[in-house]
Parts: structure tokens; C-alpha cells; sequence
């Protein structure tokens, strides 16, 4: 696509000559006064660009067309950087002559002034063959969908995906399209979108924006949806009759969904015990309370954070199990195992319907309980005993998921961890043995839940439990899934045996390279080299892979721990440019300070010491694997997993000179 500029003969305004103009084949002629206009050639490109989109189609009046590619484009420059946004939406204010678009565009075509379209009919070319124009009802429903790539990935979320205007970024420090010039080893937390799952995306929202125009939204997105459940199954190695889809806004969701799913399957009162909360997500708690656990909720209705979702909490009993002793020290397996085991037997002969949550790889990297004792509570106690687990950071292997389901067990995973997808991405994998006794009992959720679940989340067989009129689809999740898919494809595409091979290296010399830095304290006992006994150690499974450690300064010659509230200054200034905060001494300083680095937000933890603070993450992702492996050569390119390491000392030598600068007084923390 071409843009030139072209000599100024009038105002660039809603009089006189458009901004810039195209032909058919997406050659733009742009106002010369309009170049002056920051973000002009953004704003036109992908104003062009989504104008041939929809009218690819044949079927639509070129004037819907003008009116979509004036919402993408708009909306796009929210999310352009660099530019201000007060003076960009008052161009666009002005050329197009709108109000209020800071607060809201209109999606209704009523809404649009014929001044309005007769300034977008200027910058199109003449179409010959005019097409009448659909009825308004069906020409609205299609504008809803008239969203650029980096909103639909924060549709269907809650606060945590707001972007700042800022600093681009949303709650997890990452933003909603690529971000290649920050070094990112956020994968506990949450990671921005890489250009492969990008482009792969923005093409797949094309082909669901054609099929929408053909064939209506309902339509587009059950295909959607379809894809995304096929797609998760094909990944992870599920049969078509082991387990059905669940797709859910984030992991946090897909812990309220599962808790709804248990009080469907028994009508014993309900005892939960949650093995590791302490390592969970912050809202995982509540949301196994059946409680609002945000103000807001994925599918944007305004709730009490708290409050309960549902009439059915009084027969319910939690226990918390923790992982970790007074002193911070992870429980040993089999001391949990034991634990976990006494619980269930207790409240089983109690008469309690007993679910159980087990840590599959928290925040921290603990798993607990074993397998082998999840194995031993279903074949024992049966159905009076559901077992969920937490794998969230899915960071195990694929035959122990499949393992888990053929014993009935529900799984709760991401594609937002480990694959490094963009961040509010769950689903929970449903046995089809607990899928057929829902149905058989013909219980159904309570109407709160349809705040958080759309009817397109769940598989067909599982419509019937949502109550009244619930949304039809959360289109955000399901094209964060996308992106997440594709990064679970190309990490699979690399072959097993170089893929376990890389992992374990990989992992090795992370922590060899964590412990030579003086001023860090890593945060577990057992290094990856020395696997306790009774861990089986697969590709992922058992592997240690998220590295946690404590922050050391030094005040008056004196050696201190740093406290939480410094962890998480430590943590925000990582992922800015720092360098103008203090001096630098030479060019280096002034790279590093310069230099964005995103790693794992901060955990609260107690010290060995009885201290209570937090602890920063280092922490293995996919993508990490996947740039790194050549398909034409069949190998893992040595110098691109050097550069990994190269960029793991570049966070240190940051965190390093801002714990200096800390120690001189020259910044606060």
C-alpha cells in the first residue's frame, strides 16, 4: 500500500479537500497539510486498509464501509504510541466532524450526520456497481464487529486489560500487540503478543469479518468457537470422546465455572479443599466461594467484589491447605499428600461431596499433591470425590493432562502462561463422564453466572445449564485463544527429543546464572539438577521453571533484604526506560537504565528469616523455544538461545544499578 502526499489546495478539515484520498488497489494520496498531522499515515493506512476489507466482500453499500473503517481506525489510534491522543482525536473530531469521540465512536449508522458520510464519501473512489444498503438492524450488528486487532484482544476481560494511554501497557505490564523492544521473561505473569501470533490473528479476524458479511455473526463466531475448541484438543493430544471445551475470559473464570460445575454433578453440602491458594491467582479464593471477585466482570457487568454470585453457599465448606510452613519452606510431597488424603477421608465419611484443587505448577513453581495420590483418591472414593487441577501455567506435559481426564479429573489451563499467549486466555477441559451426569441431573447454573458466561464458551452439550438470556459469545477470548494456539503449535512443531533436550538445558543455566549474582536469594531449596524423590520428570512436568528470588541492598555497609514495597518499585521501573531518572556514568549504564525489561510481577513471601516481603520471577516461556528453532535446518539455532541468556543478564545488570542508585540515595524505592 502506497501513501504520497499531495499539494494542499484547501482546508484539511470537513471543507474543502479530504485529509488524503485512495483508489481500489489501496493507493493513498495524502493532503500535504495533513502530513503534519502526527499519526496521519497510521491513521490513513489503516483507515484504507479496513475500507477494501469490507467491501472484499461485494455485498455491502460502499457506505458501511466508510463507516467501519472510520471506527477501526479511530480506535486505532488509542493504540498508536508516541502520539498525542488529545491532538489526534481532535483532528479526527474536526475532518469528520464527530463530538465526544474521546468518551465513546458510535457503532449505530443513525448515529453518523450526512456532513459525516459525505466527508468519507470524498475519500473513496468512485464504485460503479452501488449496493443497496442493508437494513439498520443487521448493518449495527456488523459495525459491533468493526474493531482494529488490539481491542478485540481486551475485549471480554475486566480492569486488568485496560491499557494505559501512557505507557501502553495494561495491569500485567504488557500490552495487546507486539512490544519486540522489551526483554521479556514474564511468562508467570503475563506476556504481550508476539508479531508471528499477531499478523496470524489480524488475518483470522479478516476471514471472520467475511464470514460475518456472508453468512450473519452468529454464524462466524460458532465457527469461531468450534475452531478454538479443535484447535486446544489438537494441541494437548485429546481424543474427541475424553473431554469436552470450556473456554473461559481468564484462569480466575474457569475456577468460578469448575466450583458451578461441582454443585451440578452432587447433591451432598460441598467441602473444598484448595491445596496452595497462597500460589494462586489473587481472585481464586472468592471465586471458589462462588463470590464476585472484581467490580467488574468479563462480560462487562458492574458487580460488588465479594458479593455471591449464587443462593447455594450455605451448604459449602472451605479448607485451605497450605504449601509452605511458617517459614516459607515448601511442604514435602509426601507430608502433603498426607494431609490431603486425612481431609478426604474425613469429609467423605462425614457424608460431604469433597472437591479437591491441586497445584499443578503455582506462581512459585510448587505442584502438590502427587499424581499418584489424585490417581488413588478416584479410584477409591469414586464419585464422591471431584478432583480439579490448577494447571494453569501449563507447564507439564501433555500426556499427564490426558492422564488426568481418563481418570476424571477436570483441568483448568491457559494459553496466556507458559505459551506466552496474550493474557486473559482459559478454558477448562470437562470429562465427558462429568459432562453426561450434568445433563443427566438437568441442574442449571444460577443467573449470576451468566456474567461470566457466554453461551458460545461452552461446548453445545453443556448449553442447557445457563439460565435466561445469557450473551451469545465473548469475541475476545476466543481470539486470544487464536493466539495462543499459535504459539502452542509452533512450540509443538519442534521435535520432542530437541524440545526436552533445550528445556532442560535452558533451565539449567538459567539458575546457574541467577546464582552468581550477588545481590539475589533464590526462593526454593531443590535446584534443577537435584530432582526430590518421588518427582517424575518429563519435557515440562516436574521441571523447575519459574525462578522466584529476593532483592538484596546495601545501606550504611550494611547488607538488607528488600522489602515488598521495594520489590514491586523494582519491578515497574524494570519495564520502563529509567534512563532519565539519575546519572549514568558511561554508555553502558545508560543502555541498561534505557532498557524495558518485563519478568514476573511480584509474589508476596515469607523469608527464611520470618521476614514477610515479595519476590521477583525469571521465568521460562515457549516462545523462548519456538524463535529459536529452525525449521529448515531442524535445530535449535545456538546463537539465538545465547542471546536468551544475554538478555537474562541484561535484567540483572538493570536491577543491579537501580539497587546501586537505591544505596546512594539517588532514587527512592
Amino acid at each position: 500500500m502506497n501513501s504520497q502526499p499531495r499539494p494542499n489546495n484547501g482546508l484539511v478539515s470537513g471543507e474543502g479537500n479530504p485529509p488524503f484520498e485512495f483508489d481500489i488497489n489501496g493507493n493513498i494520496v495524502i493532503d500535504s497539510s495533513a502530513t503534519k498531522i502526527e499519526g496521519i499515515f497510521e491513521f490513513a493506512n489503516h483507515y484504507v486498509t479496513e475500507w477494501l476489507l469490507w467491501h472484499r466482500s461485494g455485498s455491502l453499500d460502499p457506505g458501511l464501509c466508510d463507516i467501519a473503517a472510520l471506527i477501526v481506525s479511530a480506535i486505532s489510534c488509542k493504540f498508536l504510541p508516541n502520539y498525542s491522543l488529545d491532538h489526534k482525536i481532535e483532528w479526527i473530531e474536526k475532518v469528520f466532524l464527530l463530538e465526544k469521540l474521546r468518551e465513546t465512536i458510535s457503532v449505530h449508522v443513525a448515529d453518523y450526520s450526512e456532513s459525516t458520510l459525505a466527508v468519507l464519501r470524498s475519500l473513496r473512489p468512485t464504485i460503479r456497481h452501488q449496493v443497496t444498503m442493508p437494513g439498520i438492524d443487521h448493518c449495527d450488528e456488523l459495525l459491533q464487529l468493526a474493531l482494529p486487532v488490539e481491542r478485540v484482544l481486551v475485549l471480554g476481560g475486566d480492569h486488568r486489560l485496560v491499557v494505559d494511554q501512557n505507557t501502553q501497557l495494561n495491569g500485567y505490564g504488557c500490552r495487546p500487540f507486539p512490544r519486540p523492544e522489551a526483554i521479556t521473561f514474564s511468562s508467570s505473569t503475563a506476556t504481550s503478543i508476539s508479531k508471528y501470533a499477531y499478523d496470524l490473528v489480524e488475518k483470522r479476524r479478516q476471514q471472520f469479518i467475511l464470514k460475518a458479511i456472508e453468512s450473519g455473526t452468529q454464524t462466524a463466531v460458532a465457527g469461531l468457537a468450534q475452531e478454538v475448541r479443535e484447535g486446544i484438543c489438537a494441541q494437548l493430544g485429546i481424543g474427541s470422546n475424553l473431554a469436552e471445551v470450556v473456554i473461559t475470559a481468564s484462569g480466575t473464570d474457569s475456577f468460578l465455572i469448575v466450583q458451578g460445575l461441582a454443585r451440578l454433578i452432587s447433591d451432598s453440602p460441598i467441602t473444598t479443599l484448595i491445596v496452595g491458594v497462597e500460589e494462586s491467582g489473587s481472585g481464586v479464593k472468592l471465586a471458589l466461594q462462588e463470590r464476585h471477585f472484581a467490580d467488574d466482570t468479563a462480560l462487562s457487568d458492574t458487580v460488588r467484589k465479594g458479593q455471591p454470585i449464587s443462593d447455594g453457599n450455605s451448604h459449602k465448606r472451605q479448607i485451605d491447605i497450605s504449601v509452605r510452613d511458617k517459614s516459607g519452606n515448601a511442604i514435602p510431597t509426601r507430608i502433603l499428600d498426607a494431609q490431603v488424603l486425612d481431609l478426604v477421608v474425613m469429609n467423605v465419611e462425614a457424608g460431604s461431596f469433597v472437591v479437591v484443587h491441586a497445584m499443578n505448577h503455582s506462581k512459585l513453581g510448587y505442584s502438590g499433591p502427587s499424581k499418584k495420590l489424585l490417581v488413588e483418591l478416584k479410584r477409591t472414593f469414586g464419585s464422591k470425590v471431584c478432583i480439579v487441577v490448577d494447571a494453569c501455567q501449563m507447564r507439564l506435559d501433555r500426556e499427564d493432562i490426558v492422564e488426568y481426564l481418563e481418570y476424571q479429573m477436570m483441568v483448568i489451563i491457559t494459553g496466556s502462561k507458559f505459551f506466552t499467549g496474550p493474557p486473559f486466555c482459559g478454558a477448562i477441559l470437562v470429562p465427558e463422564h462429568i459432562v453426561d451426569t450434568v445433563r443427566a441431573n438437568g441442574e442449571k447454573f444460577d443467573i449470576g453466572f451468566n456474567a461470566y458466561c457466554a453461551r458460545e464458551d461452552l461446548p453445545r452439550r453443556l448449553r442447557t445449564i445457563l439460565r435466561g438470556h445469557s450473551k451469545n459469545f465473548n469475541l475476545g477470548s476466543l481470539f486470544r485463544w487464536v493466539a495462543a494456539i499459535a504459539e502452542m503449535t509452533r512450540y509443538y512443531e519442534i521435535p520432542p527429543i530437541i524440545r526436552g533436550r533445550t528445556v532442560s538445558r535452558f533451565c539449567e543455566r538459567v539458575e546457574d546464572i541467577l546464582l552468581e549474582a550477588p545481590f539475589i536469594e533464590l526462593h526454593y531449596q531443590n535446584s534443577c539438577r537435584n530432582i526430590p524423590l518421588g518427582i517424575e520428570l518429563g519435557e515440562l512436568s516436574g521441571r523447575r521453571m519459574i525462578f522466584p528470588f529476593f532483592l538484596y541492598h546495601e545501606r550504611g555497609g550494611a547488607r538488607e533484604l528488600c522489602s515488598e514495597k521495594q520489590a514491586h518499585r523494582i519491578y515497574t521501573l524494570l519495564n520502563q526506560d529509567c534512563s532519565n531518572l539519575f546519572p549514568y556514568k558511561n554508555a553502558r549504564e545508560f543502555r541498561l537504565l534505557a532498557q524495558m525489561c518485563h519478568i514476573g510481577q511480584p509474589v508476596q513471601v515469607i523469608h527464611r528469616s520470618g521476614v514477610c516481603t515479595a519476590v521477583l520471577r525469571i521465568s521460562v516461556g515457549a516462545r523462548i523455544f519456538s524463535e529459536s528453532f529452525s525449521k529448515t535446518s531442524g535445530k535449535v539455532i545456538d546463537a539465538l538461545i545465547e542471546d536468551e541468556f544475554w538478555q537474562i543478564g541484561v535484567v540483572l545488570g538493570k536491577i543491579e544499578l537501580l539497587l546501586a542508585a537505591y544505596s546512594k540515595n539517588e532514587i527512592e524505592l
